[in-house]
């Protein structure tokens, strides 16, 4: 207010900025707090691990692949390579080779809910059976296999593996080899419990031999994109 001051018959106005400094102190944390809580900022139990990671632009283990190159490699094994899939806005045709001692990283999750984590992983197809007018429809998670007929494909026994494990917990393991192809994405319900602190770390174990799994990128959803 301007004027004199209303408590100078109490010999307080020397007491006016004291006042005000306390105020200040006392609102100081609650207003952070509510900065910290708006819109589009940190939410409760929300960690500061990344949504998603994209492979081919953070490369993490060396062993970057961009899709000419894939195309090439499968080319002489006379496979085909699918292209990236479209999911989260972050194609761009770029992955990375899964190493035989396992690759790791962290990803954001919301706690006390199931999540999907999302693993958009390099696929194969034998090039006799290729159909580019089912390019559309591959992306879209379902089964995590699937069977070609014995005629198309070439003549490969050997059996290979990758495990998927979060926060220490093993939660899928998938086997292809012969006849039977790999789908992506791979989606892998991670129950509430398995999340920890708003975060959760994935491990994926492959079987020993050469680079044959690979990927564009990974998130977690809350859905799980199956209709």
């Amino acid at each position: 207010m301007s004027g004199p001051c209303f408590a100078e018959k109490m010999n307080m106005c020397h007491l006016r900025p004291v006042l005000f400094s306390m105020m200040v102190q006392k609102l100081r944390i609650p207003f952070v707090i509510l900065i910290l809580l708006a819109p589009g900022l940190l939410e409760p139990g929300e960690s500061t691990e990344p949504r998603e990671v994209n492979f081919g632009h953070e490369s993490r283990y060396g062993r970057f692949f961009p899709y000419n190159e894939l195309a090439s490699w499968a080319s002489a094994r006379n496979l085909v390579v699918l292209r990236d899939c479209p999911l989260r806005e972050i194609q761009d045709d770029e992955a990375e080779i899964i190493p035989t001692e396992g690759m790791e990283f962290t990803l954001s999750a919301p706690e006390g809910e199931q999540v999907f984590l999302y693993l958009d992983l390099v696929t194969f197809r034998p090039a006799a059976a290729y159909n580019p007018l089912m390019d559309g429809i591959h992306c879209i998670p379902g089964e995590d296999r699937v069977t070609m007929e014995s005629g198309q494909v070439q003549d490969v026994k050997q059996v290979r593996w990758l495990t998927v494990n979060v926060n220490e917990h093993e939660l899928h393991t998938v086997y292809v080899g012969g006849e039977t192809y790999l789908r992506s994405p791979l989606v892998v319900p991670v129950p509430r419990e398995f999340v920890k602190r708003g975060v959760v770390n994935v491990r994926l174990q492959v079987s020993p031999g050469e680079g044959f799994f690979a990927i564009w990128d990974s998130f977690v959803s809350r859905s799980s994109g199956q209709h």
